[in-house]
C-alpha cells in the first residue's frame, strides 16, 4: 500500500480519526495521504464548527480546507518529510461524491470513522463496505494505543489468506494474531430447535482443522505470530454476533478480514460475513482487505 484517502465529516469524530489514523498509516507504510471532506450543497445549521466562524469573503471550501489542515498538521506535523499530504474539498452528496472521486483517483486504502450512532453524514458503513472497490479501514471510537492482538475471521478461502498475510505484515513485533473460524450448524438445527450430536460436531471440527492446515500450506503463511486457531460454534445462527462477542471477550485491538471481490456478482455475495460484521461492529477498528 502506498496511498490512502481519509474521509472526514467535520464533526468531533474527525480529530479522533486524524489522530488514530497515523499509527495505521505507519504500519501499512502509506506515505501519500488525501484528507477529503464533502461540503453539502447547503450549510448544515447544526454544524457549529462552521457556522460559528465569521466567513467573510473567503470561499467556504478554502476555509474548511484550512481548518482541516490545521487539525492534520497538529498530528502529522506541518513540514513532515515522510508524508505527502493534501486536502480535497468536494461539494454535494457525500456518498456520491466519494464514490465518483475514487473512480477517478484510485487508492490503496479508504479510511473512515465508525460512530456508535451516526449523526447525519448519511455515509453508512454498510454502503461504503458494499460499494468501494478497495481496502477499507473503519476507525471506531475505541482504539487501543497499542495493538497487542489482531483478530482474523477466516473461512479457508483465498480472501482469508490475504487477510492473514496482511495482519502479519502490519503486526507490531510483540503482537499476536488470532485466527477464528465459526462453525455453522445445520439449518434444521436452527429451524427445528435440534442439537446435532457429538459425532457430527466432531466431523465438522475435523474438516475445519484439515482446511486450516491446507490453507497455511497452500499460501505459505508464516505461523510464528499466529495463536492457535479458535473454532466457535454458531449457536445463535449469527456469525457476526458470535465474532463480535468473542473479540470483545478477548480484548482484541484490531480486526482484519478478507472480502470477496467487487464485481457485480460479488456485490451480491458480499452481503455475508464481512459486510454484516462491519455493520454490526462499532467497537473494534476493522480493516477489510480485498
Amino acid at each position: 500500500m502506498k496511498n490512502a484517502i481519509i474521509a472526514l465529516d467535520y464533526t468531533e469524530m474527525d480529530e479522533f480519526v486524524i489522530k488514530n489514523s497515523r499509527s495505521f498509516m505507519d504500519k501499512c507504510n502509506i506515505t501519500d495521504l488525501t484528507f477529503i471532506h464533502v461540503v453539502p450543497n447547503y450549510l448544515n445549521v447544526n454544524n457549529l464548527s462552521i457556522t460559528s466562524v465569521n466567513l467573510g469573503e473567503e470561499p467556504i471550501d478554502q476555509l474548511v480546507s484550512k481548518l482541516i489542515m490545521k487539525k492534520v498538521e497538529s498530528v502529522y506535523g506541518k513540514e513532515n518529510q515522510k508524508y505527502n499530504i493534501r486536502c480535497q474539498i468536494l461539494e454535494g452528496s457525500p456518498y456520491t461524491q466519494l464514490i465518483n472521486y475514487m473512480k477517478v483517483n484510485p487508492t490503496d486504502l479508504f479510511v473512515t470513522g465508525k460512530k456508535h450512532k451516526s449523526k447525519g453524514s448519511g455515509i453508512t458503513s454498510r454502503r461504503i463496505a458494499h460499494h468501494i472497490a478497495t481496502n477499507v479501514l473503519f476507525i471506531t471510537e475505541e482504539v487501543s494505543p497499542e495493538i497487542n492482538k489482531i483478530g482474523v475471521p477466516i473461512d479457508f478461502s483465498a480472501n482469508s489468506a490475504r487477510a492473514l498475510k496482511h495482519a502479519i505484515s502490519i503486526a507490531p513485533p510483540t503482537a499476536m494474531i488470532q485466527p477464528v473460524h465459526v462453525i455453522s450448524h445445520t439449518p434444521t438445527d436452527h429451524y427445528l430447535g435440534l442439537n446435532y450430536n457429538s459425532t457430527y460436531r466432531g466431523m465438522y471440527l475435523s474438516a475445519a482443522e484439515n482446511e486450516y492446515n491446507k490453507l497455511l500450506s497452500k499460501y505459505k503463511i508464516d505461523t510464528s505470530k499466529l495463536i492457535d486457531i479458535r473454532y466457535l460454534e454458531d449457536e445463535q445462527n449469527n456469525v457476526s454476533k458470535n465474532l463480535r462477542e468473542y473479540f470483545d471477550a478477548e480484548k482484541t485491538d484490531l480486526i482484519v478480514m478478507g472480502a470477496r471481490g467487487h464485481n457485480a456478482l460479488d456485490v451480491i455475495l458480499y452481503g455475508s460475513v464481512a459486510e454484516k460484521f462491519v455493520d454490526y461492529n462499532d467497537a473494534f477498528p476493522t480493516m477489510v482487505i480485498r
